[in-house]
């Protein structure tokens, strides 16, 4: 709320993971995906997380499709940071790089955990995507928000023209 010249920005750059999810899980997702919630992250030093799974409580259960985005990369150098890796239970770890994508099944399919990061700003777009528009559409709660009196119900989306 405070940086709004991040808004369209960050909208593009959602909607773009959301295509690319949406591509890689194909007809697995069970039709459209909306999104859940979106933050973007910044892990401190210090910051880390035990393992869990992201629908890992009832008021979660409609998390389909968990997504991060790496904005900045692990490693030496200005802008970077140490620790922080992603490790599935019992499976690969991901060591996070700028500009990559980790798209996984929020379920108990995967459960991971975050290391500790020991230097610098982790930063991450981090998505939630559900099956669910009716009840969990972070778009039509955001328009709702702005426009409780004039919204039709097929206003999901918001239209390219807002991002030029």
């Amino acid at each position: 709320a405070s940086r709004p010249h991040l808004a369209l920005p960050l909208l593009k750059a959602r909607d773009i993971v959301r295509d690319a999810v949406h591509a890689h899980f194909g007809g697995g997702c069970g039709g459209d995906l909306h999104f859940e919630f979106t933050g973007l992250l910044v892990w401190l030093a210090g910051g880390q997380i035990g393992m869990h799974f992201d629908s890992n409580r009832p008021y979660l259960k409609q998390r389909k499709i968990s997504a991060v985005c790496y904005l900045n990369s692990q490693g030496p150098g200005e802008g970077h940071f140490e620790g922080g890796t992603f490790h599935f239970e019992g499976g690969p770890s991901v060591p996070p790089a700028r500009g990559k994508v980790l798209a996984y099944w929020a379920d108990e399919r995967n459960v991971h955990c975050i290391d500790q990061v020991t230097r610098g700003r982790r930063y991450t777009l981090q998505l939630w995507f559900t099956d669910d528009a009716a009840n969990f559409s972070e778009d039509r709660k955001l328009l709702l928000d702005r426009f409780p009196s004039g919204l039709s119900p097929s206003a999901t989306f918001l239209p390219d023209e807002l991002y030029k």
